[in-house]
C-alpha cells in the first residue's frame, strides 16, 4: 500500500470541536483516497498551565507509529501547529515534502493561553514559535487582523503568509421569531481572552437570563444558539471570529468589540457592536444592546442577519478555490 499524498495532523479530533469539521472539509477538499488523517483523542485541561502538553506528546507518538507504517503523507496539513511537533514533522516529511499550517494563535498574540499562564518567558516562547513556524513552508492566517498582528512579531515569515478564511459548514439555519427567542448565549472558553471576567459580572449582577455552552454536541449547540436572542463574545483578542460567523449563519445576531477580525466578517448596525476595550462599562454595554435587539420586530431581526449573512458570502467566496490551490501548488513544490 503507498503512502497518501497529503496527511492531515489534528491534535485532537471530536464531535463538538472545530478541528473535527475542520478534518471533515479538508478531507472532501483532497479526496478521501489521497489523505490520511493523524489525530489524538486527548483533551487538555484549558485551566492548567501545562495541560497542553498531554495532546502535543501523544501527537508525536501517533506521527512516528503512523510514518513506521508507512501510511504518513509526503505533504502535511496542520490543523492547530501550537500542540505539534513541528521540528520532528520537519524531520519526517524531509525536503522534499511541504507542511502548511493553519494559525488560530499562539504567542504573537497579547492574550494567548500560554502567553497569560507563563508571562516571563514570553520573549522565549515567541523566539520558539518564530523558529517552529520557520519550518513550516506556508501559514495560513484567517484575516488580514491575523496577518498584520503575525507579521510585526514575526516579519522574517511574512512571505509563507496566505490570508484564507477558514470554513463555516453544517449549520441549521435558525427560523425562530424575535418573540421566540429568549436570553444570551456565551459560546467562549472560560479565560480572560474571552471576557470570563464580564461574563462573571453580568451573571452576578444582572437578571439576563445567560447560558453558558460547555461540552455540547454539535447538535445541541446550534439549537441553543438559534434559540437564543443573540451570542455574547466580550473577546480581548480573536483572529477569525469563528463562533461570531457561526451565530449568524444559524440566523442569531452576535455582540462583540468592534475591533480585531470582526469588522472584517461581521456586518451589523454600530451601536450593536461592544466599545474597545472590554473592560468596565463593558456590562452596562451589554445590558444596552441587549434592549436594543429584544426591541426589533421579527421583520427587523431578520433584516439585520440577512445584510450580516449577504456580507459574509462575499467575504467567504473562493475560500474552496484558494485552499485547493494552495494544497496543490505545495504539492507540486514538494514533487511527491
Amino acid at each position: 500500500m503507498s503512502a497518501p499524498h497529503f496527511t492531515i495532523l489534528a491534535p485532537w479530533l471530536s464531535d463538538t470541536d472545530w478541528s473535527g469539521n475542520l478534518c471533515s472539509y479538508f478531507q472532501r477538499l483532497l479526496g478521501g483516497g489521497n489523505c490520511n488523517v493523524v489525530y489524538s483523542p486527548c483533551q487538555y485541561d484549558p485551566a492548567s498551565s501545562f495541560g497542553w502538553l498531554v495532546p502535543k506528546m501523544d501527537i508525536s507518538v501517533r506521527m512516528l507509529d503512523s510514518a513506521m507504517a508507512g501510511e504518513f503523507g509526503g505533504n502535511v496539513l496542520v490543523i492547530d501547529p501550537n500542540y505539534v511537533n513541528i521540528r520532528a514533522l520537519r524531520y519526517l516529511v524531509g525536503n522534499k515534502g511541504r507542511i502548511i499550517s493553519l494559525v488560530h494563535g499562539g504567542a504573537f498574540q497579547k492574550y494567548d493561553l500560554e502567553t497569560q499562564y507563563v508571562e516571563k518567558w514570553n520573549p522565549a516562547k515567541r523566539r520558539y514559535e518564530e523558529g517552529y513556524f520557520g519550518l513550516v513552508d506556508r501559514i495560513v492566517l484567517p484575516s488580514k487582523h491575523a496577518k498584520k498582528i503575525f507579521s510585526s512579531q514575526y516579519r522574517s515569515l511574512t512571505r509563507k503568509i496566505t490570508v484564507i478564511p477558514y470554513p463555516v459548514k453544517n449549520i441549521p439555519d435558525g427560523k425562530a421569531s424575535c418573540q421566540e427567542r429568549n436570553g444570551i448565549v456565551v459560546p467562549c472558553r472560560n479565560s480572560y481572552e474571552k471576557g470570563s471576567d464580564v461574563i462573571a459580572s453580568l451573571l452576578n449582577s444582572s437578571k439576563l437570563n445567560i447560558t453558558r455552552m460547555q461540552n455540547l454536541r454539535q447538535k445541541e449547540y446550534f439549537e441553543c444558539v438559534a434559540g437564543a436572542m443573540l451570542t455574547l463574545i466580550p473577546s480581548r483578542a480573536d483572529l477569525y471570529g469563528m463562533a461570531a460567523i457561526e451565530s449568524i449563519y444559524a440566523g442569531t445576531i452576535p455582540v462583540v468589540p468592534f475591533a480585531f477580525s470582526y469588522p472584517e466578517y461581521i456586518k451589523l448596525p454600530r451601536n450593536l457592536f461592544l466599545s474597545h476595550p472590554i473592560g468596565r462599562a463593558t456590562c452596562k454595554e451589554i445590558i444596552s444592546v441587549y434592549n436594543k435587539i429584544s426591541s426589533f420586530s421579527t421583520d427587523e431581526y431578520r433584516e439585520v442577519i440577512s445584510v450580516a449573512k449577504s456580507h459574509l458570502a462575499k467575504r467567504l467566496r473562493g475560500m474552496d478555490s484558494k485552499f485547493l490551490m494552495e494544497l496543490q501548488n505545495l504539492r507540486q513544490q514538494g514533487a511527491i
